[in-house]
């Protein structure tokens, strides 16, 4: 992976990587909204959207990466 900063301290799957920020990610925009902060609630979940748009070179490495440090197969 191309600048990676080295091993992790904690190696997990691609996968679950992506579902544990999803999780948090969803959880504070829940928050957001919960709370009747309905304009942070749209800003925040806008600039996720635009994160995860512009990073999907991101997803998609991390997608490959299924198993703990390996390639998918």
């Amino acid at each position: 992976m191309s600048n990676h900063p080295g091993k992790a301290p904690i190696a997990i799957p691609g996968i679950l990587r992506l579902a544990y920020e999803f999780i948090f990610f969803g959880f504070a925009t829940w928050a957001l909204f919960e709370t009747n902060d309905l304009t942070m609630g749209w800003i925040f979940l806008t600039i996720i959207l635009i994160h995860y748009l512009i990073s999907y070179d991101r997803i998609l490495l991390l997608l490959k990466y299924t198993k703990f440090g390996n390639e998918k197969q």
